[in-house]
């Protein structure tokens, strides 16, 4: 503005002037938008250290140059304060935004009053809530990490405040992590999902959390397994095949984990025995039952034996698999150490309305094939734990926790098979 300009809507002015009349130096001024500044002036512009009052209430202290707002200053207005540079009145350059009654922050970079380019929004206090990485017009948009209050995390892309693009989320406190594409803030795309991602530490309560460590790998829609992916269960079972909704749907092939293998079609989470094959040990497929063995509780108590046998019967219904945790954000279902992997593999479905069993052949594990119905029954061996594998506990605590955690997943094997079995 000229200095000529600049004076007729001056209503006040009380300060230094130079030769020719115009302010100059130290002076104070009031316009007629009822906006006033007390700074520096050079030959009728406003130029150097000055405090401008707008009568919106907004005050800014800081540098201007040939009557703009530029340089580096402080903004004010409500809650708000503003500590950084400006260009032509607007945050340009590096700042920080902060709020006299909250305790989020934002450090970084700005153009035309946006965040833009590199910049951390603290969400608390103590600063272990935030996002940290790129920006673009006042959105999150690029590479970046984010911790939330819960202690989860996503490091990877965004686009418009959105995961978007290659990522991973963890979920700390329930011992998840998935790593792959994302679209619409969900995963979308090829990615991996894994449950209880790290051990335990040995003094930790409840070592059944060790086998608890299903992962799949895979294509996911909007949160969920959809379409191709393999899920490897904890017992050391496998399924490879298609998936719709998080279940099991479609053709597909199911490793057990005495290497038997069921190979057909899957129908809400279940196989559908009469469209496939089954093929596996001689144990698995034995046509007469086995003797009836004893299996020591899995809990403590009354000290009693879980009985079972090795005879194979196709059964009717359908179970829940453990490894259906949809990845609904910010928190998905947690799994439970009760029907964790023990109810991972799915169970044998009758093929007739009337519940009999299904006729079909399998071959045992030297190649002779073995007729009668097989199913997916109990496959029992004697579990032990000795007390000397206790008492070294003090001098060999790895070995020690090494044993109980073998035994644990003994047992959730047979849990799940019975589930199988009796459901």
């Amino acid at each position: 503005m000229a200095a000529a300009l600049l004076e007729t809507v001056v209503l006040e002015y009380v300060g230094d002037r130079d030769d020719a009349g115009h302010f100059h130096g130290a002076g104070k001024a009031v316009f007629t938008s009822g906006q006033t500044y007390e700074g520096g002036w050079q030959h009728g512009r406003m130029a150097g250290m000055g405090t401008i009052c707008f009568p919106d209430g907004v005050n800014y202290q800081g540098t201007m140059v040939d009557d703009s707002i530029s340089g580096k200053g402080v903004y004010q207005w409500g809650n708000v304060v503003y500590t950084g540079e400006i260009l032509n009145g607007k945050r340009h350059g590096y700042g920080i935004l902060q709020f006299t009654d909250s305790p989020v922050v934002y450090e970084g970079q700005w153009q035309d009053g946006q965040r833009h380019g590199k910049g951390v929004l603290y969400y608390n206090a103590h600063r272990t809530a935030y996002y940290h990485g790129d920006w673009e017009h006042d959105m999150k948009q690029g590479a970046g990490t984010s911790m939330y209050h819960s202690g989860n995390s996503y490091c990877g892309s965004w686009a418009q405040d959105m995961r978007e693009g290659q990522g991973t989320m963890t979920w700390a406190t329930l011992g998840q992590a998935y790593s792959g594409d994302w679209a619409n803030n969900l995963p979308n795309g090829l990615g991996e999902h894994v449950w209880q991602t790290a051990v335990p530490a040995m003094h930790a309560g409840n070592h059944a959390m060790h086998f608890m460590h299903n992962r799949y790998f895979g294509q996911f829609k909007d949160g969920k397994r959809h379409g191709e992916g393999s899920l490897w269960y904890s017992s050391g079972a496998r399924y490879e095949g298609e998936w719709e909704h998080d279940r099991k749907q479609g053709h597909g092939v199911y490793g057990f984990e005495d290497g038997s293998v069921f190979a057909g079609q899957f129908a809400a989470d279940r196989p559908v025995m009469d469209s496939g094959s089954f093929t596996g040990a001689a144990d698995t497929l034995r046509t007469n039952p086995a003797p009836v063995s004893t299996v020591p509780a899995a809990t403590g108590g009354n000290g009693g034996s879980i009985p079972s046998t090795s005879g194979r019967h196709p059964v009717k219904g359908m179970s829940t698999s453990s490894a259906n945790v949809g990845i609904d954000l910010p928190q998905p279902a947690q799994q439970t150490s009760a029907s964790g992997a023990a109810a991972a593999a799915p169970s044998a479905v009758a093929d007739t309305a009337a519940g009999g069993n299904v006729a079909s052949t399998g071959t045992a594990a030297g190649g002779s094939p073995i007729a009668g119905p097989p199913g997916f029954g109990p496959r029992v061996s004697i579990l032990q734990l000795y007390i000397a594998d206790l008492l070294q506990e003090y001098d060999a605590p790895a070995a020690t926790y090494k044993t109980i955690s073998n035994l644990l997943v003994g047992y959730n094997t047979e849990l799940r098979a019975l589930y199988d079995k009796y459901w």
